[in-house]
């Protein structure tokens, strides 16, 4: 009879108290959904990667020999341990006009193992005169393409067709961006690619091979058991084929543009879903306790009435056990059922406006991270239902069934500076002591309406800081237009006459040599690669500006080498500590290092002739010029500009700082739509948050706000006296926000960063304005339905008996 009685108080209380139990329930399915949703961005991401290389055949290993691979050496690789197969291909870069522009292209020999390409238009090639076309070129079905050699050779020693008909449109696994690459002939950069059949190529030996890994297939790209994989094969094939044929380069898919990028995109997701989520879930945690802990002080009465009737202490706490697990499971499974689908889906459908090709989106159940985040719920509900029944159960039923006395009123500050005191009106005096007398709402409003914010400022300082990674670094630090690199073995008097022509040329504003080339840093057992750049005494000024980025201080290269921040941070660098210097063309040398300078994308190392000299004991070797054109200059003469001087047999390479700048846009487009993402979820969580401490602030004080009415306050009025405290304790929790969110957004930014990148690390005062703005929407929002639910309280109630 008991447990009858039991059951149907447990379902009347959960119709009665639907409000409340909604709001548990939803506020532990948002928790729940943001935490376990952006957690399983990245192996979303890299699993929808990894389907779409392997559905392509991607390979993972490239080979590439000098003097060409024969079918004898594929032979030879393909019993190397580890090599499940491997084919060889073509390959070989041509110009080709298309109206009066010059386009630059990479023609490659179509694999039936790897490398397979998608055919969105028309059909492969089958005749050795016909091509697939990249889509990015924009040809049609039926376009004749003529091609001409770039270099020396002549272009029928390489190819038997020298024109070649359109027969289909697609892509490629190679090119997942808009990037291309670079080149050694015509702008310097690839605008695209051709697929032919190998026939169409006159070549007696293959210009590589593509390699599989044996069971990479198995593994999910991007992760460490691929990565070591395949860097074992890689590995001993230069062990095994070096002292048998001389130099072999050997490269795995970062090779290719933009795969790293993508790898790179993903760890950053996972690196923000390491830290916003806890912390959003932390206040959606606390809320849902909140309201647990307060439906128990409520029923205090009917606690008491019931352990009067003889039921036990388990009886009574299995109804609110009972409660806190519904609603918490609910909300769970809703949770991870959304979140673990719409978070990631929406995160990976951002980034395909950088990587275009990409397959179907997946995106798994994890359910690992669903089941982290809903035991944690649980335990934060059912602990504060156990804590909260154990708390009431330990008194006697007399006293339960009694309400609680209410709080003493006491002197506030703000009473002892009479000036102020003798000047504020009722309403004003009441607010100000409620606001301290309820000590617990104060802190928790003030926690949950601060946590929120934060999050939304740590959304928009995100954005603030990769923002300005694009106009700090192009606009500010490295302000050249390009990199013009000369062929090895170039003497100086050919490169001195070259540098007096580009001096001469209308569109060029400033150029001068550079040394650069890659070294190795090393310092305590950590080590950078990084790129050192021997610049002359004063020409760099046109091209670099060197500061500190706190105080902005200019710094002079003749007193000494110039580290960039992010290289000196991974390093560990600290002042006069002395770094080893590695370099393959020279024995290892100890540097030290004057300055530490601003820089956001890659590492550099700076010094001046002088430094260098005295460092190796031997003048620098120039091996590029660094170019700046006029303003007036456009993006298509500077290619144009680049093209006459590629025609040089001196010049191997150009690339250009427009194109890197223009990629980084577009990964700064793709993050814009992330972070809109974050701040939304921040924003609803922020109206739950204020919601539900209102509907207890309410419940609370149910016969205070009655009495208000009985002694002849309106409803208007009263719901301002309810309204003046909630618009306060926004404002303190805003304040709170601003400085959680600021400490967190440091955090945040050191966490998102690769090891090749550093962020901003300011937070535009206009973030500051529309997460205080968004804020206080949402408060006003939450007290616009709070009207209702005030304009619905019973008068009567204020003279119901304590008895």
């Amino acid at each position: 009879m008991k447990r009858l009685a039991t059951r149907k108080d447990f379902f009347r209380e959960l119709y009665k108290s639907r409000g409340r139990f909604l709001s548990i329930l939803f506020i532990v399915a948002l928790g729940v959904a943001f935490f376990s949703g952006l957690r399983s961005a990245k192996p979303s991401m890299q699993i929808t990667g990894d389907a779409y290389f392997d559905a392509r055949n991607l390979m993972d290993l490239e080979i590439v020999h000098p003097e060409g691979i024969s079918g004898d050496l594929i032979g030879e690789i393909e019993k190397i341990q580890g090599v499940k197969q491997a084919k060889g291909g073509y390959s070989a870069d041509f110009l080709s006009k298309k109206g009066k522009e010059q386009l630059t292209v990479r023609v490659t020999a179509l694999n039936d193992a790897f490398n397979k390409p998608e055919v969105t238009t028309g059909r492969l090639p089958e005749n050795r005169w016909e091509c697939l076309a990249d889509a990015k070129l924009g040809y049609r079905i039926g376009d004749k393409i003529q091609l001409e050699s770039g270099s020396q050779l002549p272009l029928e020693t390489m190819l038997k067709e020298t024109e070649v008909t359109v027969t289909g449109i697609g892509s490629s696994p190679c090119y997942i961006s808009a990037e291309r690459g670079s080149t050694g002939i015509g702008s310097g950069s690839l605008d695209g690619f051709l697929l032919v059949p190998e026939e169409t190529f006159a070549l007696s030996s293959y210009t590589q091979a593509y390699v599989e890994v044996d069971r990479a297939r198995e593994e999910v790209a991007y992760t460490k058991g691929y990565q070591k994989l395949v860097a074992a094969v890689k590995t001993k094939i230069k062990e095994q084929m070096e002292p048998k044929e001389g130099t072999w380069y050997v490269q795995d898919r970062t090779s290719l543009p933009e795969y790293d990028g993508f790898g790179d995109n993903a760890r950053r997701m996972g690196a923000i879903g390491q830290v916003f989520p806890a912390i959003f879930f932390l206040v959606a945690a606390l809320i849902s306790l909140t309201g647990m802990t307060r439906m128990v002080e409520e029923q205090r009465i009917s606690i008491g009435t019931m352990k009067a009737l003889g039921y036990g202490e388990f009886q009574i706490s299995a109804k609110y056990w009972g409660y806190a697990l519904c609603a918490t499971v609910t909300g769970s499974v809703l949770g991870v059922l959304a979140g673990e689908k719409f978070f990631p889906y929406i995160i990976i459908y951002s980034y395909r406006i950088l990587y275009p090709q990409m397959g179907k989106i997946l995106v798994p159940y994890h359910w690992g991270y669903g089941i982290h985040a809903a035991g944690t719920a649980l335990v934060c509900t059912l602990g504060a239902t156990a804590l909260a029944c154990h708390k009431e159960l330990r008194e006697q039923p007399a006293q339960l069934m009694r309400p609680e006395a209410p709080k003493n009123g006491t002197r506030i500050f703000l009473e002892r500076i009479r000036i102020l005191w003798s000047h504020m009106n009722f309403t004003w005096k009441s607010t100000v002591r409620n606001l301290f007398r309820y000590k617990k709402r104060f802190f928790m409003t003030v926690a949950g309406i601060g946590g929120c914010m934060g999050l939304m400022l740590v959304g928009f300082g995100l954005r603030d800081s990769i923002v300005e990674v694009a106009d700090v670094q192009y606009e500010e630090l490295q302000t050249y237009d390009g990199s013009l690199y000369f062929a090895e073995n170039t003497s100086a008097e050919d490169r001195e006459a070259f540098l007096e022509k580009m001096k001469q040329e209308k569109e060029v504003k400033s150029c001068f040599e550079a040394s650069v080339r890659k070294v190795t840093l090393k310092l305590s057992g950590k080590q950078v690669e990084t790129y050192l750049m021997v610049l002359p005494k004063e020409q760099y000024r046109d091209a670099f500006s060197l500061r500190n980025r706190k105080t902005k201080q200019s710094y002079d290269l003749r007193k000494g080498a110039v580290l960039t921040e992010k290289a000196s941070a991974l390093l560990k660098w600290e002042k006069d500590k002395t770094l080893l210097l590695k370099d393959q063309k020279h024995a290892d040398k100890r540097l030290k290092i004057e300055r530490i300078a601003e820089n956001y994308m890659g590492h550099f190392l700076y010094m001046d002739e002088a430094t260098y000299q005295e460092l190796y004991k031997e003048a620098p070797v120039y091996n590029s010029i660094l170019f700046t054109v006029k303003d007036s200059v456009s993006e298509s003469q500077i290619t144009k500009l680049g093209e006459t001087w590629l025609k040089n047999r001196q010049v191997q390479g150009i690339s250009y700082m427009n194109a890197v700048e223009e990629r980084l846009q577009d990964m700064i487009g793709s993050l814009n739509l992330v972070m809109g993402v974050l701040i939304m979820a921040a924003g609803a969580l922020s109206f739950v948050v204020l919601y539900n401490l209102n509907t207890i602030n309410i419940t609370e004080r149910q016969r205070e706000l009655a009495t208000l009415k009985v002694l002849g306050f309106y409803d208007r009025e009263v719901s301002a006296y309810v309204y003046r405290e909630n618009v306060i304790l926004t404002l303190f929790g805003t304040v709170f926000g601003a400085g959680v969110g600021t400490v967190l957004h440091q955090f945040m930014i050191r966490t998102v960063e690769t090891d090749d990148a550093m962020f901003g690390r300011l937070i535009q005062p206009s973030s500051y304005l529309y997460s205080f703005l968004l804020t206080i929407l949402f408060s006003l929002l939450v007290n616009l339905v709070m009207y209702w639910k005030l304009k619905q309280i019973n008068m009567v109630e204020s003279l119901k008996s304590v008895e």
